[in-house]
């Protein structure tokens, strides 16, 4: 975006300043997108869905195999969703 002066003026602010404002489901099949999107957005803005049935007899299992922090999985499976649904914490 910062090669196209037109897509640049256009923009309020940065493409990654406003994704990091979308939360997204890491229901996926590839433990590579869910450490790509801890390294390039945060873990913060990621959490297990709600899709049933599930697919995988294991759901989140993309999130055990991923290779992230156990900071950044405790904030998919628990964190970013208190957050969202503006919970406190167990």
């Amino acid at each position: 975006y910062r090669k196209r002066e037109s897509v640049w003026n256009s923009l309020a602010e940065p493409p990654m300043r406003t994704a990091s404002r979308l939360f997204v489901d890491c229901l996926t099949f590839s433990a590579r997108a869910v450490a790509a999107h801890c390294d390039s957005v945060g873990a913060q803005t990621m959490m297990i869905g709600t899709d049933a049935p599930f697919v995988h007899d294991r759901p989140g299992w993309t999130v055990e195999e991923a290779g992230i922090s156990s900071a950044e999985e405790r904030a998919i499976r628990h964190e970013t969703a208190e957050t969202f649904l503006a919970l406190e914490a167990a």
